[in-house]
């Protein structure tokens, strides 16, 4: 939004809500005019609620949700944690409940990863400010 010229708290301001579902209900019920969300929440949502708003897709790719774990867990710990979190998704428990949830299952977390959100965390920082 900044590279189209907009500034915020003058031509758009950021409204948090308590999930992405409930930001797309704001869309849907015109107490929003648009939301930022992942396709993940768009596939959860019922139907006739998907219907009520478009989607405007963009180019953005980036990790949306992350598990994470303390360091006081231990390397060992989290690597076990790691390890069993990739082999839950190829088990049919697994299999079903990314296939129910809309999510495409787990994949490591690399730097590039890390850098591509770094513009979005740095905005955030100073939109707290």
């Amino acid at each position: 939004m900044h590279q189209q010229g907009l500034r915020p708290n003058v031509d758009f301001r950021v409204v948090e809500y308590s999930s992405h579902g409930a930001a797309i209900a704001a869309v849907a019920a015109s107490a929003a005019d648009a939301a930022v969300t992942t396709y993940t929440p768009l596939r959860q949502i019922p139907a006739d609620l998907r219907q009520q708003v478009r989607l405007l897709s963009s180019e953005i790719h980036m990790p949306h949700l992350m598990t994470l774990a303390h360091g006081r867990l231990g390397a060992p710990a989290i690597e076990q944690v790691r390890k069993a979190l990739l082999s839950f998704q190829k088990t049919p428990a697994g299999e079903t409940l990314f296939r129910d949830t809309g999510y495409n299952g787990y994949v490591a977390v690399t730097p590039d990863d890390i850098e591509k959100l770094r513009p979005f965390v740095d905005l955030t920082v100073q939109m707290m400010r």
